[in-house]
């Protein structure tokens, strides 16, 4: 059974500098920001982009979850950045916050989803992706 490092490492391995360039202005942020709420489900459901490539996989999978687990717009923005590759201290960079909330936001949304650790729900979140836009 190969390692969670293993295994987050083989998901990840197709990300490049370009995709984390495009991460950084992701239709994840654009989304959160256009619903104009912070955890208004409907709105992050209802504004949901066109799919394209992983990006697009992930934000697809990431609403999926706001809906499921009740999820707000800052634990999908978090969540998405870092299914694409994304460490903590630069998520919380692009957020303007601190690490520790970004931290704080992960642990509230561990305990929405029920999985053990960040790295399991990333794993259970990239395996979601709907394979094809």
């Amino acid at each position: 059974m190969p390692s969670l490092e293993s295994t987050l490492r083989e998901l990840t391995s197709g990300l490049t500098s370009e995709l984390l360039r495009i991460v950084r202005s992701s239709s994840i942020g654009e989304l959160i920001e256009a619903s104009g709420a912070r955890s208004d489900r409907v709105a992050l459901e209802a504004r949901r982009p066109a799919a394209r490539g992983l990006d697009a996989r992930v934000t697809d999978a990431t609403h999926r979850w706001a809906v499921e687990y009740g999820l707000t717009a800052a634990q999908v923005d978090i969540l998405g950045r870092a299914a694409l590759g994304a460490m903590r201290s630069e998520i919380a960079r692009w957020r303007g916050s601190s690490e520790y909330t970004v931290k704080t936001q992960i642990a509230e949304l561990l305990r929405r989803t029920g999985d053990s650790s960040f790295q399991m729900a990333l794993v259970r979140l990239l395996r979601e992706a709907p394979t094809e836009a």
